[in-house]
């Protein structure tokens, strides 16, 4: 795990762009992999099309991410970097998410600064956070 997450922090910070593809499971995975990814990206939107055929509005959760990313990992030799939405909640939620990513083997994680209930960042509707919230 340590190993991944040093190979994806050596790879980001390398001043070269790091072939890393979208896969919704560990299938899409395993062939991003063979078609010479060098990192995956477990995210949301695609989890939430591949798994429930709805857009990501917020109605996929915390176990299905977190199910749907341990996959991935599973599956690959590669870095997994993984959407982990808002941190599902209060501070308390975001700490056991970024626990639970790291219990899993993920690469890194990034948490989005959106108000409930949060979009994809490609679509209409979305509200962020103001920096007074964040900190609270």
């Amino acid at each position: 795990m340590i190993e991944y997450d040093n190979n994806f922090k050596k790879m980001v910070l390398s001043g070269h762009i790091v072939r890393m593809m979208v896969a919704p499971d560990a299938l899409a995975a395993k062939i991003a992999q063979s078609c010479g990814a060098q990192a995956v990206f477990s995210a949301g939107y695609a989890t939430s099309a591949s798994a429930l055929a709805m857009p990501d509005r917020g109605i996929s959760d915390f176990g299905m991410a977190i199910e749907r990313c341990r996959e991935i990992i599973n599956a690959v030799d590669i870095p997994v970097f993984a959407d982990a939405d808002t941190g599902y909640g209060d501070l308390a939620n975001v700490k056991r998410t970024v626990e639970s990513y790291e219990a899993i083997g993920a690469a890194g994680i990034f948490i989005e600064d959106q108000v409930w209930p949060k979009r994809c960042g490609h679509m209409d509707g979305k509200k962020s956070r103001t920096n007074r919230s964040l900190g609270s």
